[in-house]
């Protein structure tokens, strides 16, 4: 759920949305290739625009868009409810009940961990529902 006084504390502050774009960039691992091209341009085009004309180009949408991406990029320790290293640990063992490869190498990939991105974390529910590890509803 995004925060709106967040966004309008960004509004009022471009210098603010100019460090967390450029702190964003720090995760290119984890970016896709819009996310990554939208916070290159912040921090590249606009954002020396910005601040020395005292006008900050970005939209609310775009606004919202940033603080999604960094929300995007936190590391989850739960999963409603359940335990995110439990999940790829139960999901790990039954890996090979899976007829999906790239299901199969995620949890190889990640087995061991104890948190996972927002991103991932629904690519491990959907896995543990197929594997029956959770409800349907979780």
């Amino acid at each position: 759920m995004l925060d709106f006084r967040e966004i309008e504390r960004l509004r009022k502050d471009p210098r603010a949305a100019l460090l967390l774009a450029q702190r964003l960039l720090n995760f290119r691992d984890h970016l896709d290739d819009r996310q990554l091209a939208f916070l290159e341009d912040i921090v590249h085009e606009k954002a020396p625009r910005a601040i020395s004309d005292q006008f900050w180009p970005l939209t609310t949408r775009q606004l919202e868009w940033l603080v999604d991406i960094r929300d995007g990029l936190k590391d989850h320790h739960t999963v409603n409810g359940f335990s995110v290293a439990r999940l790829l640990e139960e999901a790990w063992l039954n890996r090979f009940e899976l007829d999906n490869d790239e299901h199969i190498e995620f949890l190889d990939r990640n087995k061991g961990r104890t948190t996972l991105k927002a991103r991932q974390i629904g690519l491990l529910l959907h896995i543990a529902r197929r594997l029956q590890l959770v409800e349907q509803y979780a």
